[in-house]
């Protein structure tokens, strides 16, 4: 359900330049969540939401997924595992 909010908002250029998909989602997550930003996270899809918050902002990797780094967890996690925390 997030990332279908994102791709609605990811229709535009940066510099003249068409953008792809996922640095669209990644441009559109960082601007709405910066470094610090209280989220949760699936290890795995269906498994138990962990909270904690982003250590990094989000990038695209060297395979072209949108990932970000998050606070006390080892690697990087794809922006579809992570959703920003319910208050």
């Amino acid at each position: 359900m997030f990332l279908a909010t994102i791709n609605k908002e990811a229709e535009h250029t940066k510099g003249g330049d068409i953008m792809t998909r996922n640095e669209l989602l990644v441009e559109n997550w960082n601007m709405k969540y910066p470094v610090g930003t209280p989220i949760r996270f699936q290890f795995a899809k269906g498994s138990a939401w962990k909270h904690t918050t982003t250590q990094s902002a989000a990038y695209v990797a060297d395979n072209g997924e949108p990932v970000v780094f998050l606070e006390n967890v080892s690697g990087y996690y794809h922006l579809s595992h992570v959703e920003p925390d319910k208050p």
